[in-house]
């Protein structure tokens, strides 16, 4: 019942400048149909999954994630990132994300740190909130 569109942001951390425009070319219309938007950012490293985005969404997650035995932190200030500028639109936004890595903006920030076992867990949630959307949760 619903059209999935990836997108992939750019400039985030001077000022979230790709979806903050991604977001102004949206017409009214399109922010209203959007029933939610997810954030997938650092999930491929650090030690525990973290969330955080609208009361809504963080519910989702918070259920998905008890359906499979995953325990999610909560970020106190929603965090900051590119859910941020759906956020201010007023589109329901979710940011998925793992527990600070040392190595995150350093020279030691490399693939191979990536462990595909925290994707997979970062994956399961986003499909859990998704069908949970779909199902008019």
């Amino acid at each position: 019942p619903f059209t999935l569109t990836f997108v992939n942001f750019d400039a985030e951390e001077i000022g979230l400048v790709g979806s903050s425009y991604f977001v102004s070319q949206l017409t009214a219309e399109q922010k209203q149909a959007m029933v939610g938007m997810i954030n997938l950012d650092v999930v491929g490293v650090g030690d525990r999954s973290l969330v955080g985005g609208t009361d809504q969404m963080i519910r989702l997650a918070e259920a998905a994630a008890s359906q499979s035995g995953l325990s999610l932190g909560t970020l106190s200030d929603g965090g900051a990132s590119d859910h941020a500028s759906f956020m201010r639109a007023g589109i329901p936004s979710l940011f998925i994300y793992r527990s600070n890595d040392p190595n995150y903006h350093s020279p030691n920030d490399l693939a191979h740190y990536v462990d595909p076992a925290n994707l997979q867990i970062a994956g399961d949630l986003a499909l859990g909130v998704i069908g949970a959307l779909e199902r008019g949760e």
